[in-house]
């Protein structure tokens, strides 16, 4: 682990947390064209099919992936709004809270920052990181 040995003590606490292997994570980057920064995959390695109360909520294993980006296209047909706000090739909805939904860019970096969809009108930076985002709302 480099970008999340932060988690390595709460490990045994997150005793339920399963996480995906290799040959998921080539499908779910062939699945969706792009390649995947390195601290998410560091993320589904460890959690990406249960992640054993960490994020609780956030809906972020691989198989809410999906959802993710459905609620998203949901609401670009669905919700009024100035429709400045288009998926662009690399953005990749991981997760998803109460309605808002989290997505970072695949553009190489390999800890890219973390971007919050409140509304299709109000996109905000919300962290620097990933690991910056899975310190601050997993723990």
């Amino acid at each position: 682990m480099a970008y999340l040995d932060f988690i390595k003590n709460y490990l045994p606490r997150l005793s339920k947390a399963r996480g995906c292997t290799e040959e998921e994570i080539i499908q779910l980057e062939q699945k969706h064209q792009l390649r995947l920064p390195a601290a998410y995959k560091e993320y589904l390695r460890l959690f990406g099919k249960n992640t054993g109360g960490l994020l609780e909520g956030f809906y972020t294993t691989i198989d809410e992936v999906e959802q993710n980006a459905a609620t998203i296209e949901f609401d670009m047909v669905n919700t009024e709004h100035s429709h400045q706000f288009k998926i662009a090739p690399g953005m990749f909805f991981f997760g998803q809270w109460q309605g808002t939904v989290l997505y970072f860019i695949c553009d190489g970096n390999e800890n890219p920052p973390v971007y919050m969809v409140e509304s299709l009108d109000d996109i905000v930076q919300y962290t620097n990181t990933f690991t910056d985002f899975v310190r601050a709302e997993g723990l």
